[in-house]
């Protein structure tokens, strides 16, 4: 082989290790570290690692202050679940797309809030940066500009004990309250108006008459609940 062949050769390598070179400058880096940025900002409130396309720091931690403060003490921890380049261009900008994991710990129970928000990136090629496109929904599913979540507790309701064969022995009934008004008869008829009661809603007729007997105030005496 001539040098003059060889020459032309070893140009033409050079050539195609450059241009190869060249296509991988071109490519955006991976999202990774930035999705990692923003759930690192949501679990702090402090935003200012964060490169955004069309906000700022300041105004995306104001509105997680209000989406989130209504919350109280109630710790939350955000996480990744995926997070990649996406494989179209939108209007001849690269994209990239997150799925983020919030988890609130409501309670001492393992039965915590969860939810999975979408966030979204453009490459900025003049910056060679990725840049959020920030948006409520970030924060909570369906989450729109001035939303905020808030935690409400409600006592459940009382559970019934039911016995071998289904049979509810202990339940929610509804109960009438019963008892002697003194006010509406003789001292003389306590004793037996208290008996008489006792019998009707089957219970100890003596010890009831010495518990209205006993009892101090003019009014409705001890009562008995009777479950209907």
């Amino acid at each position: 082989m001539s040098a003059l062949r060889r020459s032309a050769v070893a140009l033409s390598v050079a050539a195609l290790a450059l241009g190869s070179l060249s296509a991988c400058g071109a490519g955006a880096p991976d999202p990774a570290p930035v999705a990692d940025e923003l759930v690192s900002a949501i679990n702090s409130g402090d935003f200012s690692k964060v490169q955004f396309a069309s906000s700022d720091a300041q105004a995306v931690a104001k509105a997680q202050e209000t989406a989130f403060g209504p919350m109280g003490d109630i710790k939350h921890n955000s996480t990744v679940s995926s997070v990649a380049e996406d494989e179209e261009e939108t209007d001849g900008v690269k994209t990239a797309t997150a799925d983020i994991t919030t988890v609130w710990d409501v309670d001492e129970t393992d039965k915590d809030l969860s939810y999975t928000t979408k966030a979204a990136w453009e490459y900025d090629k003049d910056a060679e940066q990725w840049k959020l496109r920030f948006d409520p929904s970030v924060l909570a599913p369906d989450l729109e500009t001035g939303g905020y979540l808030k935690a409400s507790y409600q006592a459940a309701d009382r559970g019934s004990i039911t016995a071998a064969g289904g049979k509810k022995i202990v339940t929610n009934r509804p109960v009438i309250r019963v008892g002697i008004d003194k006010t509406r008869t003789e001292k003389a008829n306590w004793e037996k108006s208290a008996a008489q009661l006792a019998e009707l809603v089957d219970i100890d007729e003596e010890q009831y008459a010495k518990t209205v007997l006993g009892c101090r105030r003019q009014g409705m005496g001890p009562g008995h609940r009777a479950a209907r």
